[in-house]
């Protein structure tokens, strides 16, 4: 198995993925509205078995690591939202 060494290299601008984790699809959505530039797609991700939980993805074009890094935190410390992947 090969090992890689330190962070990968990403070449930016680039499409970036967060999958983002909560309770309700539909404030998951209005979250993400008013965090992500207007430029942005959504796909339905999982459902947890019991229900209790929803998932979506939001794709977006990021110009760097610094804009990358600040749409996570803003994610990160939603409070509705449980969790950022």
């Amino acid at each position: 198995m090969q090992e890689i060494e330190g962070k990968p290299q990403i070449d930016y601008p680039t499409q970036w993925e967060y999958r983002i984790i909560g309770k309700d699809k539909k404030e998951l959505e209005e979250i993400v509205k008013g965090i992500f530039p207007s430029s942005y797609t959504l796909k339905d991700g999982n459902t947890s078995h019991g229900g209790k939980f929803v998932s979506i993805v939001v794709s977006t074009e990021v110009a760097s690591e610094e804009e990358r890094n600040e749409l996570f935190a803003k994610l990160k410390n939603h409070p509705h939202i449980s969790m950022v992947l």
